[in-house]
């Protein structure tokens, strides 16, 4: 140390003080207690702090300060220097007793025994930041990206501390990598130069591949003294490789509603479309299989639609409707409905199988978003005049719709499942708006009354022309989508329904009506002809008399 007269100054710091030293990233950490002496706080925020370890350590270590604080600063790590050579390893730090600690400016100076010294015991659970796999038909690709705090774990030195094998789990089924590609691992490891990326070739993952859900480990094998130990580490990303991609080019989303499981695949209406469309033709398939999985906890529900034939693109959206198919079907539906309904946590995928024959020969997988709504239920109906009316009844206890019941306008948005605005028109929940009627704080029906604009002036053709188009687009099979809002969205919902269902309901149920009323037509002319008989009858005997 140099010679310059310093001011000492002591009672500084606790006898909790201690050291703590990381063989992995050959640090040694001071851990600073206060004894929240205001004399001790003249040092500015450059200083110098020195090491010294008792034996086998002569060595002094320095570090220079320029952010230090004697209120703020509680550890101080030091580096050590790649160049120094120690008298003894890292393996003897656990004989040193005290070490010696100076931080010193040039006017003041402070220094302190420690006596406590600890060596950092590696989380192995914390060697790498991010990992994925991609799964393919005949390979897994393992894709990590490490960090420096294990490499004395992660290493195939002859110490006490190695690595001696890793593997990938998949749905419980364990795939080994080489001496090779473990070898590859840890010198990556080791450099700290890339990120790994290795591949293990295997016959035909189509089976596993083929299940909905994957849990996905990556397994490390170590020797740690005189046992092996087994670290398995969860792989949140995995993705399952594809040579088209289609589902990845779309907005999946999942509506839980109106008893039904209703995924909406938005396909991107660009000519990429055309091209993927084309590039699907070339499979060879006899039948496409859509399955829907959901799963909640430890509980799942899996729905198949199949798929005859010709497979289009831009029919692949479908609805699951616990109101259909047999009493086991609907129950099961109906079960697993009212487990998930409007839980968030609920995962749901898409997978789109291409079989020839009984093989699969090509895989599509989507999750999907799950989105929830403010609507209870909503449904088409049509009035007297033939227009095509939309009721939606909200969710009188759900947190999220809060928004609608605390304004006083709302803007009804109906579109197609592509967001092609249909229709669009600001009420008034308290009062009667034009063309809604039925208002009340837990429903609301708005009809499409075109013949309002018909007598219009010319500005308010393209409105007529826009409620006209609504209702044809209605009156079919469609898909379509109610969003509500305020000032921002508050609720979005997704159908699909058959105006002409409806309309022929009220045909029949007309018909029945004027059935009934002809019945009743027919009696009432029989009983006024009876009475008709038998005035005459009288007028004939009080004639003779």
């Amino acid at each position: 140390m140099d010679k310059i007269q310093r001011q000492e100054i002591s009672n500084c710091y606790s006898d909790e003080t201690y050291i703590e030293l990381d063989k992995n990233l050959e640090t040694f950490t001071i851990f600073l207690v206060s004894k929240n002496n205001t004399k001790c706080s003249v040092f500015p925020t450059d200083v110098y702090v020195n090491l010294t370890l008792s034996n086998p350590f002569d060595h002094m270590l320095q570090i220079q300060l320029q952010n230090f604080s004697y209120s703020n600063t509680n550890q101080i790590i030091l580096q050590l220097d790649q160049n120094i050579l120690l008298p003894g390893s890292l393996e003897d730090f656990a004989y040193s007793k005290y070490a010696h600690v100076s931080i010193y400016s040039l006017s003041e100076i402070i220094q302190f025994q420690v006596m406590s010294s600890y060596v950092k015991k590696s989380n192995l659970q914390e060697c790498f930041s991010i990992q994925a796999v991609t799964l393919n038909h005949n390979n897994i690709s393992l894709i990590t990206y490490p960090r420096n705090v294990c490499k004395l774990q992660i290493s195939n030195s002859n110490s006490e501390s190695k690595m001696i094998g890793m593997s990938i789990i998949i749905n419980d089924n364990e795939f080994e990598f080489n001496s090779t590609q473990v070898s590859n691992f840890i010198d990556c490891y080791q450099h700290q130069t890339c990120h790994y990326a290795e591949s293990i070739i295997l016959t035909n993952l189509s089976q596993i591949i083929m299940q909905a859900f994957h849990t996905v480990k990556f397994k490390i094998l170590s020797h740690q003294g005189t046992i092996d130990v087994a670290i398995e580490y969860p792989i949140e990303y995995v993705y399952i490789s594809s040579t088209k991609h289609y589902l990845q080019q779309t907005y999946a989303t999942m509506y839980i509603q109106n008893n039904s499981f209703i995924p909406l695949i938005e396909l991107d209406q660009s000519d990429s479309l055309l091209i993927i469309q084309q590039q699907l033709d070339l499979i060879v398939y006899t039948k496409v299989v859509q399955r829907l999985s959901c799963k909640l906890n430890s509980k799942q529900f899996t729905y198949q639609k199949v798929v005859y034939g010709y497979f289009n693109l831009s029919e692949q959206s479908f609805i699951v409707s616990c109101n259909e198919g047999t009493q086991n079907q609907r129950e099961y539906c109906q079960t697993f409905y009212d487990y998930a309904y409007d839980k968030p946590d609920t995962e749901c995928k898409l997978d789109v199988l291409f079989y020839n024959g009984e093989i699969c020969n090509y895989i599509e997988k989507v999750s999907l978003i799950t989105t929830f709504t403010c609507f209870q239920r909503f449904w088409l109906t049509e009035d007297k005049y033939q227009n095509a009316c939309v009721s939606v009844q909200f969710k009188q206890n759900y947190q999220q719709c809060s928004n609608i019941f605390n304004s006083n306008t709302l803007d009804i948005l109906l579109l197609t499942k592509y967001d092609k605005l249909l229709y669009y028109e600001s009420t008034n929940l308290i009062g009667m708006a034009t063309y809604v009627k039925n208002i009340s704080k837990s429903t609301v029906e708005f009809c499409f009354n075109c013949s309002a604009y018909q007598d219009e002036y010319l500005s308010e053709l393209n409105d007529y022309l826009k409620c006209n188009s609504t209702k044809i687009y209605l009156k079919y099979k469609n898909y379509w989508k109610l969003s509500l809002f305020n000032d921002q969205l508050i609720s979005s919902s997704y159908i699909r329904t058959d105006y002409r269902i409806v309309k022929y309901t009220n045909i029949a149920i007309g018909t029945i009506i004027l059935s009934i009323s002809l019945v009743f037509c027919i009696l009432q002319i029989k009983q006024t002809r009876f009475m008709i008989i038998e005035v005459k009858h009288k007028k004939i005997h009080k004639h003779k008399v």
